[in-house]
């Protein structure tokens, strides 16, 4: 996903504000090399606790310009899998994550969309 890093919140930490696409939020640069401007960038998430569907609306991320804000995610289900795997394949426009979702699995909608909150969002940079 291409971001714009708008802001460098605590570079000893890594933290920076960032927009896209789909909104703005903080996240945690995973480079040594912590500056603002554009890159493509790779989330990482960590487990969803808590979700809810969403009837209607379009992918979207947003949260404080504040180092551990916490990011509220709205994606589509892409596809749930079965047993005891508990990672969901998600969906922000073009852009395809992989979420460890422990609750409620078997209600997740796949198709339509789902809201959640993360504490933190991993950044990982790369070249294209």
């Amino acid at each position: 996903m291409r971001i714009d890093v708008l802001e460098v919140l605590d570079p000893s930490r890594g933290w920076v504000f960032f927009s896209s696409d789909f909104g703005s939020a903080s996240g945690r640069w995973t480079n040594p090399d912590v500056r603002t401007g554009q890159f493509d960038v790779e989330f990482s998430l960590p487990q969803v606790e808590e979700w809810k569907a969403e009837g209607s609306g379009e992918a979207a991320l947003s949260g404080a310009a504040e180092p551990g804000a916490a990011v509220w995610i709205r994606c589509q289900v892409e596809q749930v899998h079965d047993g005891d795997d508990t990672v969901v394949i998600v969906r922000m426009g073009p852009h395809i994550m992989y979420v460890e979702i422990l609750n409620r699995r078997a209600d997740l909608p796949e198709g339509n969309l789902i809201s959640f909150r993360v504490p933190e969002i991993r950044l990982y940079p790369y070249q294209t």
